[in-house]
C-alpha cells in the first residue's frame, strides 16, 4: 500500500520500541515525518493545506499513523473533526 499515500505522518511515543514501523517508514516513506509526540500546530497546518488543495481541485492522500502517543483534548478534537472529501 506504500504507493496509495502522498504523505505519511507517523507519531509513535516510543519509536525505539517499534523498529519494524521505523524500518517501514525509512523504506517506503520519508523518515523525517516520524515523530515522538503529537504536533498540534503541524496538524493544523496540514488541515489548512488539505483544504487549500481541495479548493484548487487537487487531492493529496494522507495517512497518519498513531501508536502510543498521549493526546490532549485539542488533539482528540483534531482527530474527531470531519475531514474534507
Amino acid at each position: 500500500m506504500s504507493g496509495k499515500f502522498d504523505l505519511v505522518l507517523c507519531m509513535v511515543g516510543s519509536a525505539a520500541c517499534n523498529p519494524v514501523l521505523e524500518s517501514l517508514l525509512s523504506t517506503y516513506w520519508d523518515p523525517r515525518f516520524f515523530f515522538s509526540t503529537w504536533d498540534q500546530d503541524m496538524i493544523d497546518r496540514l488541515l489548512q493545506q488539505q483544504e487549500e488543495l481541495l479548493q484548487q481541485g487537487q487531492r493529496r492522500e494522507v495517512l497518519i499513523i498513531l501508536d502510543d502517543v498521549i493526546l490532549s483534548s485539542k488533539a482528540e478534537d483534531q482527530l474527531a473533526s470531519e475531514s474534507p472529501s
